[in-house]
């Protein structure tokens, strides 16, 4: 009976022992929690554009920025650096020609004739007045004795339907989509420059007619990046209409291709550069590139860069190996640029 009495005392102490570990191994796993949730906050605060994805503009007054040492020497050229001149142009493409000969010696004043073998040539480059070539065409309307009929001319086919022609149509497109111009500033440009009034409708219909013109290089340029070898991948928010877009990038050494989508996801990603593509494509971290093989993948140096640095913020075993990874990555670059 005591052996029985004792044991049953054991085991309850037992059972109480084990719930009494369970709850703390639970209050252990609660306190864990929260410290990898304040550790991430913390690690989260300490980031700013040197070692995350954040802008520069995100960054607080605390973050001093690596600046270059002062130099002492004077500004403008050094002596013995190596001169950089504008090229003269070619005779034959220059305008015009004015020879400046001296009527007399500047020693005793005797009158002086001839030419110079090797003048001293100075060149100045100049834009003429320019106004606007205005071809008007009269389509005439006669009338036939015969069948009594009247016929008016057609417009020939190489005339534009349109108020302007193919140059002008070319430079407002060039000033809305590569200089990123306003239509009211392209307007405004095209008057003051050229002294052409274009309206606002007018500058929104060429830019469509001049879509649909590229629509067969811009195919081009898409099927020579997806035969590319290397290919570099991004994207960054986007307005389209007052709504939120994504303007997408695929660049290679010589062509670059650019999407404007609604979506950030794969599928644009896969349109962009194909899913049968073999190349290597150079890309950030993103999850709509996560399609693509690994040995297909290199992640964006300055990411990868930026995260080095963070390790060396952490300190600890990872500010040595973050260290030591920048040294290596530096070593890198110069190597690269001597090749």
């Amino acid at each position: 009976m005591f052996f029985k009495s004792e044991n049953a005392k054991l085991k309850k102490r037992i059972t109480e022992l084990e719930a009494a570990l369970a709850e703390r191994d639970k209050t252990s796993a609660k306190l864990m929690a929260r410290i990898a949730e304040l550790e991430a906050k913390i690690i989260e605060l300490t980031k700013n554009s040197r070692n995350s994805s954040k802008p520069p503009s995100s960054d607080g007054p605390d973050i001093q920025r690596s600046r270059s040492k002062r130099s002492k020497k004077k500004r403008g050229g050094q002596p013995g650096h190596e001169r950089h001149e504008r090229k003269l142009i070619p005779q034959e493409q220059v305008n015009e020609i004015i020879p400046i000969k001296p009527l007399e010696c500047r020693g005793c004043g005797l009158a002086l004739s001839g030419n110079d073998k090797e003048p001293i040539r100075h060149q100045v480059i100049e834009i003429p007045p320019i106004t606007p070539h205005i071809t008007e065409y009269q389509l005439h309307e006669l009338y036939c004795k015969n069948c009594q009929t009247n016929t008016r001319a057609p417009l020939p086919m190489d005339v534009p339907r349109g108020s302007f022609g193919p140059r002008l149509c070319a430079m407002i497109a060039v000033l809305t989509a590569k200089y990123r111009l306003s239509k009211r500033a392209a307007r405004e440009c095209m008057s003051d420059f050229l002294g052409v009034i274009v309206a606002l409708g007018s500058i929104a219909k060429i830019e469509q007619q001049v879509s649909k013109v590229l629509e067969e290089p811009y195919a081009a340029a898409i099927l020579y990046v997806q035969d590319s070898s290397v290919v570099n991948a991004d994207e960054t928010s986007w307005r389209e209409n007052k709504q939120k877009a994504w303007l997408w990038v695929t660049a290679t050494k010589l062509v670059s291709v650019f999407v404007i989508a609604r979506s950030r996801g794969a599928a644009v990603a896969k349109q962009m550069l194909s899913e049968t593509y073999c190349g290597i494509v150079i890309t950030d971290r993103w999850g709509a590139y996560h399609w693509l093989k690994t040995k297909l993948r290199q992640l964006c140096w300055s990411h990868l860069i930026r995260d080095f640095r963070s390790w060396i913020d952490r300190g600890g075993v990872g500010k040595k190996l973050g260290k030591a990874i920048l040294k290596g990555a530096a070593l890198l670059r110069r190597r690269s640029s001597l090749d």
